[in-house]
């Protein structure tokens, strides 16, 4: 077998980074989903507070203690990417070494007292894995707090680890998202610029969502919520909206989301300066009027000069 080329490692997602100003649930499922959705996508997939509540809420998940099948669904649901459910030591270990970068389940009081961030330990706890050599797995633990480098685990302790939860695991194939489906994703960039503190934005109902890989429902009602960052979308094959001029909402069961500049009113702090929002297009528009004009050409009465 061909060597895998190095596996790509992204900024790992905390459970313990509050959305402002909120403080819900957080879990360590969806923190390490959100960690193989950006290994799996070269870093597409951002592994902030806000994208992993929104993970969170797209799984389905209301109260935490999130199961890998929900999360196999969020992933699928918000980013079009097919995690595989893996069970068993041999299988886990082989999707490890043929580079997968999964999460796996474990008994945290499992690992030694300087292998684990708390000394309450009692749970079923949830980390990302991925490979590393030949004596040593590498490993993201969400308690670990919101400037981890992540670090190498012996096989031996990660065997004993997992063999606590069951031998039971969710992955993704690294840096391979075109592979997976979600086709917009591998053609994807979404670059964001922090409002802080986050700024909290009016809507109402009607108001237009979006991901980065296109529309989501509209707000249903009116309502508030906080935004966070300005965003860019930069679409390689113009199929979804893109370009600038929209917002990151960071609060409620929004979080996550992007909506366009124009569509909401600061309640009362005024938003800093941005691009124009004009300039975030959706390719839709286009068609639209192509359509128009095609429909007013078939509409124009005959020419009289023609036979």
């Amino acid at each position: 077998m061909p060597a895998l080329p190095p596996p790509y490692r992204g900024p790992f997602c905390s459970e313990l980074t509050r959305v402002v100003p909120t403080d819900e649930v957080s879990d360590c499922v969806a923190s390490s989903g959100i960690d193989i959705a950006n290994a799996a996508t070269g870093g597409v997939v951002p592994t902030d507070a806000a994208e992993r509540e929104a993970l969170r809420v797209d799984s389905g998940d209301t109260v935490g203690g999130m199961t890998l099948e929900a999360l196999q669904v969020g992933l699928r649901k918000r980013y079009g990417l097919n995690a595989v459910l893996i069970s068993g030591r041999d299988a886990i270990e082989k999707a490890l070494d043929d580079g997968f970068a999964l999460v796996v389940f474990g008994i945290y009081s499992s690992l030694e007292r300087k292998r684990r961030y708390q000394d309450k330990a009692d749970f079923l706890h949830a980390m990302f894995f991925d490979r590393q050599d030949a004596r040593f797995f590498f490993h993201a633990d969400p308690l670990a707090g919101p400037k981890t480098n992540g670090s190498e685990m012996p096989r031996e302790v990660f065997r004993t680890y997992a063999k606590s939860g069951g031998f039971k695991a969710l992955g993704l194939r690294e840096a391979s998202a075109r592979n997976q489906g979600g086709p917009n994703m591998g053609q994807t960039t979404v670059t964001t610029s922090p409002i802080h503190p986050a700024i909290n934005v009016s809507y109402a109902a009607g108001t237009q969502r979006f991901t980065a890989t296109g529309r989501a429902s509209a707000m249903k009602s009116d309502g508030r919520a906080f935004v966070d960052a300005d965003v860019t979308i930069e679409q390689a094959d113009n199929r979804v909206p893109h370009g600038h001029g929209f917002l990151r909402l960071s609060s409620g069961g929004s979080a996550g989301f992007y909506v366009l500049r124009s569509a909401v009113t600061p309640v009362t702090t005024a938003l800093p300066p941005g691009p124009d929002c004009a300039a975030a297009t959706d390719p839709l528009n286009a068609q639209i009027e192509r359509l128009q004009a095609q429909i007013a050409a078939l509409q124009a009465p005959d020419d009289p000069a023609q036979p």
